[in-house]
């Protein structure tokens, strides 16, 4: 997937502006004008059982799903928050970023030549959650971390989602059409109470 391929249907606000280098360390994280982000969390399918059984191959394996997943980051216009083991958390201006950058993973995640003990490939659960977040600057590493509910939701949704999709909050899709010209399969709600969050969710997934 191109991102700009989408331009004419997408709203302007999705593309982020061309910088000057010496911008960069001044760029502000998403979220930090508006309040509100649009939260990403990956995490690899049996990645413990992988390790055991094929160390070589899996650490070859983390290699690809990494450089994979940080271009894809890099095409969203999205901002890498940390990487907990072989998961991301990632952080989005607008969740039509997020649903872009999952989607591209995903389909750039089955194309990978992945060592033959990993055939047919790594598979990665998905989530993306846009709400209200809280940001805090790490003077010792010069990263910023996001905390709230829109985090625990975020991280709660993508422990049950599918392997493969992207999952995405059902009401927070209809509100929202712009991901339609991806092109992708939706599949039909879900209702499921995530762990530690007080009101029933419902839930769909995205495959490309």
């Amino acid at each position: 997937l191109n991102l700009e391929a989408y331009r004419p249907y997408l709203p302007d606000s999705l593309f982020a502006p061309k910088r000057k280098k010496e911008e960069e360390d001044i760029i502000k994280p998403p979220g930090s004008d508006e309040g509100c982000a649009a939260i990403v969390f990956t995490d690899i399918k049996s990645s413990t059982q992988y390790w055991e059984a094929h160390p070589q191959e899996m650490k070859i394996g983390l290699e690809i799903h990494n450089e994979t997943i940080r271009l894809g980051i890099a095409k969203a216009s999205g901002y890498e928050v940390k990487t907990i083991g072989d998961a991301f958390m990632i952080a989005f201006s607008h969740l039509d970023n997020a649903i872009f950058f999952a989607l591209n993973v995903q389909s750039a995640l089955a194309l990978c030549d992945w060592p033959s003990a990993l055939c047919p490939g790594l598979k990665v659960r998905i989530s993306a959650f846009y709400g209200p977040v809280s940001i805090e600057h790490n003077t010792i590493t010069n990263r910023y971390d996001y905390f709230g509910h829109t985090v625990n939701k975020a991280s709660r949704m993508e422990s049950c989602g599918v392997a493969g999709a992207v999952t995405v909050d059902a009401d927070q899709l209809a509100d929202n059409g712009h991901w339609k010209v991806f092109n992708c399969y939706v599949t039909p709600i879900k209702e499921v109470e995530l762990r530690g969050i007080k009101e029933k969710c419902t839930l769909q997934c995205l495959l490309p």
